[in-house]
């Protein structure tokens, strides 16, 4: 795994993680075009989460364990991150964009 970090101050800006995927996940369609985002991975799905880009929780929506789900929402245009955390409490973070 390659962390890159950004000090400022007392404040450390995490710039870019590279690794592969923990759990085989896929999000689609990317950009999202209608509030209808679809998630798939090789693990059980517990929960998933949309953080805005200075790390609110602006949607969040814990599942029955699930290979894939269907997220419904209605997000402003612009990119957000993804979090899936998955029933072995693993996380996964991808960046989507919403038009």
């Amino acid at each position: 795994m390659n962390i890159k970090l950004l000090f400022a101050g007392l404040v450390f800006f995490m710039l870019s993680i590279s690794a592969d995927t923990p759990a085989g996940t896929t999000i689609y369609p990317n950009p999202v075009n209608d509030g209808n985002l679809n998630v798939s991975a090789e693990l059980q799905i517990e929960k998933v989460e949309i953080l805005n880009i200075v790390g609110e929780i602006v949607f969040q929506q814990e599942l029955e364990p699930s290979k894939s789900v269907r997220l419904n929402f209605d997000l402003k245009t612009g990119i957000y991150l993804i979090r899936v955390t998955f029933v072995n409490n693993t996380i996964d973070t991808k960046k989507i964009w919403v038009n």
